[in-house]
């Protein structure tokens, strides 16, 4: 990553699998909306299932061995909410999906390289306030993700970024106080929208003229909340 002028990575540690989703329904406009539902996913999943402190034993391996050298080489890591933030999926244990996790993942490299990806609508998805999660971070957040939710961890649909409950502009505002200018941000899963979708390869949530649209609705809350310069 450093020889190659890469300064920051985004990741996670969700074993298993990835971000989970269950399937599509109708959004707004007609559009596809990505959702998830606990009661249609398989209770347990392929390969050896990991019990929680498992998985943190992985984790503290992991990352004591990598954010030492990360940290000499200036560059920075945000590890991504687990997606949903279940405390398992499918039988697998999953541990990040609380405020406190992430603490004690800071815990065992407390430096500026173990930082934090700010995916909106998972922390939402906690259950916690997110100006209040924001600050709790401070500085400790290396990227964030711009994305809204409709529901539970358990029970949830994706939504267009103009039509969810999370307040954007103020969350921004926050953003610009906490002197965010140099943090880059990026819109995440949206709908897809008509005329989309069915070609071959396509990854829901990261349809084109959804984050077409997306992204002109982050260009316009940076503007409002008076960022210095869009990401």
């Amino acid at each position: 990553m450093a020889e190659l002028g890469i300064g920051l990575l985004c990741y996670n540690f969700m074993a298993g699998t990835g971000w989970h989703r269950t399937g599509e329904r109708p959004g707004r406009g007609g559009a596809r909306a990505t959702y998830f539902s606990l009661a249609e996913t398989p209770r347990v999943m392929d390969g050896p299932l990991l019990e929680t402190e498992q998985v943190w034993d992985n984790y503290a391996s992991f990352i004591r061995a990598v954010m030492p050298e990360a940290e000499r080489l200036g560059l920075r890591m945000g590890l991504h909410p687990d997606d949903p933030p279940l405390p398992s999926l499918g039988g697998m244990a999953r541990v990040f999906g609380s405020l406190e996790a992430f603490d004690r993942a800071y815990a065992l490299a407390p430096c500026r390289a173990n930082g934090v990806t700010f995916c909106q609508a998972n922390f939402k998805l906690m259950g916690v306030d997110l100006d209040a999660a924001a600050r709790h971070f401070g500085s400790r957040i290396a990227f964030v993700h711009v994305r809204d939710v409709r529901g539970t961890a358990e029970e949830f649909v994706e939504l267009f970024h103009d039509e969810g409950e999370t307040d954007q502009l103020a969350l921004f505002r926050t953003y610009r106080e906490l002197c965010f200018d140099d943090v880059p941000c990026r819109c995440d899963h949206v709908p897809a929208m008509e005329g989309e979708g069915d070609e071959p390869g396509f990854v829901p949530g990261y349809g084109t003229l959804g984050r077409l649209f997306a992204n002109g609705y982050l260009k316009a809350l940076l503007t409002a909340a008076g960022r210095a310069r869009p990401a």
